[in-house]
């Protein structure tokens, strides 16, 4: 039979959505809009990102490091589980791969692994997130970066929820250890 036609729709489905979801947490994790300041006129702005900043002062532009005024515990809290988002989901869409084009890997014990690691995966996600908020200083408003993370943080979460029909219901019946 052909590379992953035994694997159940739902299955596929998690894939597809994992895959995006890698697109879109990626694209939040790199880019400099996780927060953003600009004054009246937009003479001076300034976009922050988790690892750079662009400063903008009457159209002249450019990227620096981050201020050590910025990069505070919290802030350092926010990067490393952004990144142990990035690194657990980057591992959990092979895994989900492995488990749709593999027909030996598609074992209950796979799609229970699946769904826990979607499951922590959102948690590292919404914790980065919860210190983010903790962080945010005045006067600067959250920007698209996280946004497109939250998006990322919800996808993971549906393919976890697209994992169950295949923990559930197994022909072998097999344990769940």
């Amino acid at each position: 039979m052909a590379m992953c036609s035994d694997a159940s729709g739902w299955a596929k489905a998690a894939l597809v959505t994992l895959i995006i979801s890698v697109a879109l947490h990626i694209a939040g994790w790199a880019t400099l809009n996780w927060m953003a300041y600009s004054t009246t006129g937009n003479v001076l702005t300034y976009e922050i990102g988790l690892w750079q900043m662009k400063s903008c002062n009457d159209g002249d532009c450019k990227k620096v490091t981050l201020p050590e005024s910025f990069v505070t515990g919290l802030f350092q809290g926010v990067r490393a589980m952004e990144t142990l988002t990035f690194i657990g989901l980057f591992f959990t869409t092979i895994l989900s791969a492995v488990y749709v084009m593999v027909e030996a890997a598609r074992t209950r014990k796979v799609a229970v692994a699946l769904l826990a690691l979607c499951i922590v995966v959102a948690v590292c996600s919404f914790i980065g997130m919860i210190l983010f908020l903790a962080y945010f200083p005045d006067p600067y408003v959250v920007s698209y970066s996280m946004g497109l993370t939250v998006l990322a943080l919800l996808l993971v979460l549906v393919s976890g929820a697209f994992m169950i029909p295949d923990v559930t219901d197994f022909r072998e019946k097999e344990p769940f250890y």
